[in-house]
């Protein structure tokens, strides 16, 4: 009997263990298979949340008093038995395995839902060598693309969005608001044809897309792409910012309605620091230009401009250049002169896209859907075409075998090394191709004694054009359509003929400044104290020699701290001797300097209140030195037609080197640096690169030199001052003239510019008397009068 109790014991035992392990290993409940699919198609995604409503289930299948035990996995499945499961579902809800049939199926519903969207899909098929393309843009990204596109526009590439290996481009503006993605595409690789088509597809949906300038990564690919394509190169934000979706409060000027947030919070808090500011540092100049002392600075002044037609509201502060929002400056002329208020300002920036809200229909933009168009993904015929006609043309002008093709495959083989393990086939097919490739090329190096020699400069062949065409404008019309007297006046008045003419003054009665304290001026026995609210004016100067030919005006400006006028500069320009230019800044506006051809130097004005200077001493044949003392990294396009009209340059280049020369520490010493700096290669015959000058002492050295009818080099200081950098610009010359090309000559007809047929050289429309015709018809043959005689 004892030994059949323990065999029923363990008889027992054993049918327990099984029955747990039975547990253990049971299927999921397909009750809770069902629940899992519902919710999946609810959007649940988490596997921990996806166990909590399982749970909820049980608990409802079977009550709290019955609930089956923990260990039974039928009803309390394992986490990767749950989250099988999900994965399992949500294949079954996808259309298709194949993910491009998927995307076909997404589209038909994106333009069921809008069909004014631009779509474009062209999937990848076995034995079709097209490359997959995928190509997007919603009605509401065109239309913010044909307002913004045309100033700046950016293309992004991202990577790993998807688990396949494809690239994802977006294409960016900058709106009054933020930054906005105005189409996507999608292309198999990253190279410039894929590139290219795209932004093909995108310019036949936006015919009038010509942006100024384009931004990307450092990408030859996509660089080329952008430069061969554009040749010359945020609904609900703006809806809360309008004054129907809020009412603006009532201290609120009417003239900030409707405009960005940023600027409306910038100019109110401009408005509210000049509530309580002195207006009598306020004076008009001249109109439109008032001049404003600095609050804290009072020796410093502001010029503030506010623009006409054809220009811009400037000022001359720190405010302004940053942001172009309008500065403080700007509201104590408004207040000072209510004449003078936000409607005076120039109709170019109260237009200007970046400080107005769209205008369009919001209510019914927001009824709409946000996408729209056709219910095929295939192109129609005139976007086909282009896309036909480009690919005509890709392959005439692009050669297969050029060397930049070349490196964009070699780059193209770096990025697809990733995706292969290493030591695999194709790997080493790879490495042994290469090897071979590499080998092959040493070989035929071109060497001498067995070295390689460096490759000479490449030039292209002569066939194809460097130069891209340049757009056609419309000529301007005359500011009236009137005729008679009155259209011949402003036919004269567009004309400027500059006339020089001396004035004598008579001799006035002052000293020499010897040293500035405060604001007043020491003078050699006698004190005279100037104040700001004075409106000092020199009336007297003694010892003033009788060849000098400054007013009293021109002296003022020396004493009270203001910028040199013309007169100042080219009087002290005479007293220099022994060296060439040194001609009449004025000049310089409509381009009538002699050429030099000699070593020389120059003052030059930018034609907005700045003076700078020129050397060609120590300089190669097509080679100018700059020497700015509030340089900004870039030169001005006056500045550069300057320069070429001095020297007359016979090569295809300018090289302008700008020169580290002291910085001047405000806005109106520009003039007393320039003739520092001449003055200083006059006598060294060397530029001034990191020479420091007294800058407390100019003036005074100045007036003397006035006084003394003899110009002596600028005192010299040993603090340290701050220099500009080193820089080096290169500027393309054409025609006869030996001028540059800017964007900016393409709105003018005179510089309308056409490429002679034989010498393939370009010439200005007026330069060369070129007939209308030739301009008219791009298959017109023309040829330059060089070329012509020669035939």
């Amino acid at each position: 009997m004892g030994f059949d109790r323990n065999a029923a014991a363990k008889r027992k035992h054993n049918e327990a263990k099984e029955n747990q392990i039975e547990l253990l290993s049971q299927k999921i409940d397909p009750r809770l298979s069902v629940k899992i699919s519902e919710y999946i198609k609810d959007g649940v995604s988490n596997v921990r949340e996806m166990r909590r409503l399982l749970n909820i289930t049980v608990n409802e299948m079977f009550g709290k008093k019955n609930l089956p035990s923990r260990t039974n996995k039928r009803f309390y499945p394992r986490t990767d038995i749950i989250r099988s499961h999900m994965v399992k579902e949500r294949l079954k809800q996808r259309y298709s395995n194949i993910d491009q049939d998927c995307l076909e199926i997404k589209i038909k519903e994106w333009k069921e839902a809008d069909s004014s969207a631009n779509i474009y899909f062209r999937p990848k098929e076995r034995g079709n060598s097209a490359e997959l393309l995928f190509v997007y843009q919603a009605f509401w990204q065109k239309k913010l693309l044909k307002k913004y596109g045309n100033e700046m526009l950016f293309l992004d590439a991202t990577y790993k969005t998807t688990r396949y290996s494809l690239p994802l481009f977006f294409l960016v503006v900058k709106t009054n608001v933020d930054y906005q993605i105005v189409a996507t595409f999608v292309s198999e690789s990253e190279t410039f044809e894929s590139i290219s088509e795209a932004l093909v597809i995108l310019k036949s949906w936006n015919e009038d897309l010509q942006p100024l300038y384009c931004m990307t990564d450092y990408c030859n690919a996509e660089i080329r792409a952008l430069e061969t394509i554009f040749i010359g190169v945020y609904t609900d934000s703006n809806f809360k910012m309008d004054a129907r979706y809020r009412r603006y409060a009532r201290w609120v000027p009417s003239y900030l309605y409707n405009r960005p947030h940023s600027f409306v919070k910038h100019c109110l808090i401009k408005k509210s620091n000049v509530e309580n500011l002195d207006l009598s540092g306020v004076i008009m100049i001249k109109h439109g230009v008032f001049a404003v002392l600095s609050s804290t600075k009072p020796a410093t002044k502001y010029f503030v401009s506010f623009g006409d037609e054809i220009t811009m509201p400037k000022c001359t502060c720190l405010n302004w250049i940053s942001t172009a929002y309008p500065c403080k400056h700007f509201f104590l002329v408004f207040r000072k002169y209510p004449a003078w208020s936000w409607s005076a300002l120039s109709s170019l920036y109260l237009r200007s896209p970046f400080l107005n809200l769209d205008a369009d229909d919001y209510e019914a933009s927001h009824e709409k859907p946000p996408f729209s168009r056709p219910e095929s993904s295939i192109l129609p015929k005139k976007e086909l075409d282009v896309i036909n006609d480009w690919n005509e043309k890709s392959k005439k002008i692009t050669s297969v075998c050029s060397g930049v093709n070349v490196r964009e495959m070699l780059t193209t083989i770096q990025n697809l090394t990733y995706e292969f393990e290493e030591n695999s086939e194709e790997i080493v097919l790879v490495y042994s191709t290469l090897a071979s490739l590499i080998k092959k090329l040493e070989n035929n190096r071109t060497k001498e004694s067995g070295i390689p020699l460096s490759p000479l400069d490449i030039k292209l062949p002569c066939h194809l054009k460097r130069n891209i065409p340049i757009p056609v404008r419309k000529p301007m019309k005359l500011p009236t359509d009137r005729v008679g007297n009155h259209k011949d006046m402003v036919i004269a008045s567009s004309k400027i003929f500059l006339e020089e003419k001396k004035h004598k003054t008579e001799p006035i009665e002052v000293d020499i400044i010897e040293h500035i304290d405060g604001n007043s001026i020491i003078i050699d026995d006698e004190s005279v104290t100037i104040n700001e609210n004075d409106g000092f004016e020199i009336k007297r100067l003694n010892h003033l020699s009788p060849n000098c030919n400054l007013s009293s005006n021109d002296l003022n400006d020396i004493l009270t701290n203001q910028m040199l006028s013309d007169i100042v500069i080219h009087t002290m320009q005479k007293m220099i001797t022994g060296v060439d230019g040194l001609q009449d800044p004025v000049l310089g506006q409509n381009l009538s300097f002699r050429v030099q051809k000699a070593s020389f130097v120059q003052v030059l004005h930018d034609g907005d209140a700045h003076w700078l200077a020129i050397s060609n001493f120590g300089c190669s044949v097509g080679e100018v030195f700059l020497l700015d003392s509030f340089f900004r990294g870039k030169v001005k396009n006056h500045v550069v037609r300057q320069i070429c009209a001095i020297m007359h340059c016979n090569e295809d280049k300018l090289t302008v080197r700008v020169v580290p020369v002291q910085q001047q520490t405000n806005y109106v010493d520009c003039g007393l640096y320039a003739l520092a700096f001449i003055k200083h290669i006059t006598d060294t015959r060397s530029n001034p690169s990191y020479v420091a000058f007294d800058a407390f002492q100019m003036r005074n050295h100045l007036l003397k030199c006035v006084k003394g009818n003899q110009f002596t080099e600028f005192p010299k200081s040993e603090t340290a001052m701050r220099f500009c950098k080193e820089k080096e610009f290169n500027f393309s010359l054409y025609c006869i003239c030996r001028q540059v090309w800017l964007a900016s000559d393409s709105c003018i007809k005179d510089r309308h510019m056409v490429q002679c047929g034989i010498c393939e050289n370009w010439y200005h429309r007026a330069c060369e008397r070129i007939p209308d015709y030739v301009l008219e018809d791009k298959y017109a043959d023309w040829s330059c009068s060089k070329c012509s005689s020669m035939l």
